[in-house]
């Protein structure tokens, strides 16, 4: 099998060879990847665009500006997402924000108020941790003038963090990877149920 080459347009993505026919799965297709083999079994990548809409619905998915409520998709779980946002913070931080979305610190609040549901923390563990959390934008320090004590909000709640988060990803990797990541997230597109693909072209058509 010749070498072959990327193409991509606007349209969806499926496999070409450097012949213009499209490859099929068969023994060709290496057992640990969707790319098709070279006669020396290396793994070759090439695309052509056919499904409609497909890299400009992946490019909405990694817009920063996605609004997490306005572009709420089916199969969205609440404790799913939960675990999903705690994971891709470090233990104390997750555990602080977690008493903040939950609700069980109210907004806005100081650190002693944090400190009465961590009690074997310490005041300086807590408040060094809570300012760090404002560097990641994931709080907001709110001053008040005559206030000596610095009050705390969520920035968003746990869907904005994940929408914030993934976007990000989907940045580092398109510049990482450029247009085989694009490839590779348009060709996943074939595995959205109906309703998650319906969802998807109304949110383009919000954006």
């Amino acid at each position: 099998m010749s070498a072959t080459r990327i193409t991509s347009s606007m349209m969806g993505m499926q496999r070409f060879s450097s012949r213009g026919q499209p490859f099929t799965r068969s023994r060709d297709i290496h057992p640990a990847s969707d790319w098709p083999l070279d006669g020396k079994g290396r793994s070759w990548s090439t695309w052509q665009c056919r499904r409609p809409n497909a890299l400009a619905w992946l490019l909405l998915l990694g817009s920063r500006q996605l609004n997490s409520r306005r572009y709420h998709l089916p199969g969205m779980d609440q404790a799913k997402d939960r675990r999903r946002a705690l994971a891709l913070l470090g233990p104390l931080e997750g555990r602080l924000m977690d008493l903040i979305w939950s609700g069980t610190v109210k907004q806005p609040f100081v650190v002693r108020e944090v400190l009465a549901h961590t009690p074997k923390l310490a005041y300086t563990t807590v408040m060094t941790t809570l300012n760090r959390l404002v560097d990641k934008n994931l709080l907001r320090l709110d001053k008040r003038a005559g206030s000596r004590a610095h009050r705390y909000r969520a920035a968003g709640d746990i869907a904005d963090f994940l929408a914030s988060a993934g976007g990000a990803e989907v940045d580092r990797l398109i510049k990482q990877y450029g247009d085989v990541a694009l490839a590779a997230f348009a060709d996943r597109l074939d595995s959205l149920t109906p309703a998650t693909s319906e969802a998807l072209r109304k949110l383009r058509q919000q954006k």
